[in-house]
């Protein structure tokens, strides 16, 4: 202590050097603390903490969440995926038809079976029935092709050599037996197709037989477009087949079409409806011969309104025909006529039934009088 120095001065500059010692040695002791909680902060990365552990049902509930959310973002996916291939693979709907009916003119063995069912009404008459076709093509020239219902049916066989056109006149049946054309396209299906056996010959549909023969083809059609004609309610009612691009066909001369055709190039549905309207756009002659019936005929013929719906069940076009599938096996008694055209064997046969028809001969014996029908020889004028 100095001499200027009081004590009270001098324990003063004591207690501050000691408070300072205190306050160093604090800070000190701080700033150790301080770095194992720094080293901790270094070690464990920020974010990476782990939350307070959820019970199981927390866990289960948010599973649970995550994976239906997670199959429904899938199921879009996949739907959105679908969706896209099939419009970017889906072409032109006249590019689409033109591959269809190129697939069957270039086929070497084609299989189809179907059904047909059609509606007629005129006026208060309605007629219906249902028409089954099993056919078989194999190039060049062979051919079996079986059309009709449980009453009447139509049967044509090539072997190659021969062609065989079964029909029937009554209960009588009958073949006619025609060489056989070199192929397929020069064969009679013209007269075996959908559009004779519904009698409506100025119409072109997609049947099998008018596909194979040409008469359904590029050149026969107008426009085509996808999806079926608004216009058309009962055309727009029906189902489509599952797989299939719906196509709206109009010809040159008949009604609209609609048609079903799926990825492979197969037809496997077609449907129109047929009315008057359509009916004189195809055969213009028709109100010039109704003109002679009477006014109330003539009003239901203009009434006249025909649907037909064909479903084709099996179509295969690499399958191998049978071995005896061309073989034309007849029933028995059937009269069998050789013939160069279908028109000379069609009277060669209906000449044949006639005579089959007459063979006992003469006319029915009669029965003998009974005795008060014989005369006397007084009766009558007498003898002379």
């Amino acid at each position: 202590m100095t001499d200027d120095q009081t004590p009270e001065d001098e324990r003063t500059s004591e207690d501050e050097e000691q408070e300072m010692s205190e306050e160093q040695q604090t800070e000190e002791d701080a700033a150790e603390d301080e770095e194992p909680q720094r080293e901790e902060l270094v070690a464990e990365p920020a974010g990476t903490k782990a939350p307070p552990s959820p019970t199981e049902p927390d866990v289960v509930e948010k599973s649970s969440v995550v994976t239906g959310i997670a199959v429904i973002v899938a199921i879009a996916i996949v739907a959105i995926g679908a969706w896209a291939i099939m419009n970017m693979r889906r072409p032109e709907a006249n590019e689409l038809l033109q591959e269809t009916l190129a697939k069957y003119q270039n086929a070497e063995n084609i299989h189809v079976e179907s059904t047909m069912s059609y509606e007629m009404s005129m006026g208060d008459q309605t007629d219906d029935a249902q028409i089954s076709t099993t056919a078989w093509f194999s190039r060049p020239n062979k051919m079996l092709l079986v059309s009709g219902d449980e009453n009447n049916n139509t049967t044509a066989v090539s072997d190659g050599e021969s062609l065989y056109l079964g029909l029937s006149f009554g209960p009588f049946p009958g073949a006619i037996k025609l060489p056989a054309p070199p192929d397929l396209a020069q064969m009679p299906l013209d007269r075996l197709s959908v559009s004779a056996a519904t009698g409506m010959q100025g119409y072109k549909l997609p049947d099998i037989a008018s596909i194979i023969s040409g008469a359904f083809s590029m050149d026969s059609i107008g426009s085509v477009e996808y999806g079926i004609a608004e216009g058309n309610e009962w055309l727009a009612s029906l189902e489509s087949p599952a797989g299939t691009w719906a196509l709206t066909v109009q010809s040159e001369n008949g009604p609209a079409l609609a048609m079903w055709i799926d990825r492979g190039r197969i037809v496997r549905k077609y449907a129109a409806l047929i009315d008057y309207d359509a009916v004189a756009a195809a055969t213009p002659q028709i109100e010039e011969q109704i003109q002679t019936l009477p006014e109330e005929r003539q009003q239901a013929i203009r009434q006249m309104e025909t649907r037909l719906v064909a479903t084709v069940e099996i179509a295969e076009f690499r399958q191998k025909p049978p071995e005896d599938t061309f073989v034309f096996e007849p029933e028995e008694g059937t009269v069998v006529v050789e013939a160069q055209t279908i028109d000379e064997g069609v009277q060669k046969l209906m000449t044949e039934m006639m005579s089959q028809q007459s063979m006992p001969g003469g006319p029915p014996p009669q029965e003998a009088p009974t005795p008060d029908q014989e005369q006397t020889p007084d009766e009558g004028g007498g003898a002379e």
